[in-house]
């Protein structure tokens, strides 16, 4: 007895190719210069097209008179980017003082480096860190407003 998936399968092979001989007898004689027509008349011609970008995100927090201005950091940037970079200058120029990203650096030890539990608890925590919500819990938000 024939499994039931070898039986579908035979079947399919079968219309396929039926299929395939049925569709190339429906065929007029003169299909090679209808075809070739028509790939003549759908070429396209070339046509470049080129846009510029709007600046990066920017966000205004004020405080009666005083305004802060936050610029979005965006990485990775291709390199061939055009930016609408007016409204940006227009801010910088009013400004008084322009506060670049916060960098830091940290020396680790190679020891630290070299120890494959390290390895393990950067991963745990990686992966911990990575899931975190971006809003407190329901529990902890409730607690807080019970102690007040």
């Amino acid at each position: 007895m024939m499994h039931p998936i070898k039986f579908y399968l035979a079947l399919a092979s079968l219309l396929s190719v039926c299929s395939v001989t049925a569709q190339q007898q429906d065929l007029p004689s003169d299909t090679s210069t209808v075809v070739s027509r028509d790939i003549q008349a759908a070429t396209p011609t070339e046509i470049i097209v080129t846009g510029r970008q709007p600046g990066p995100p920017m966000w205004k927090v004020s405080n009666g008179d005083n305004s802060l201005w936050i610029f979005a950091y965006l990485s990775p940037i291709p390199e061939d980017m055009i930016w609408e970079s007016d409204k940006v200058e227009a801010v910088i120029a009013q400004s008084e003082v322009y506060l670049t990203m916060p960098q830091t650096r940290a020396k680790i030890s190679r020891l630290v480096l070299a120890n494959p539990i390290n390895w393990i608890r950067g991963y745990r925590m990686a992966k911990r860190l990575s899931r975190r919500p971006n809003c407190m819990p329901r529990a902890t938000t409730c607690s807080r407003a019970a102690r007040r």
